[in-house]
């Protein structure tokens, strides 16, 4: 999935769906 989107998007937006990967990840463990 990651590789769909551009290699040049800013670094906070990685950062920003990277966050949300581990609360999705958290509320799926809990």
């Amino acid at each position: 999935m990651e590789d769909s989107y551009p290699t040049y998007y800013p670094l906070h937006t990685k950062i920003i769906r990277t966050k949300q990967h581990v609360v999705c990840l958290i509320q799926y463990m809990l």
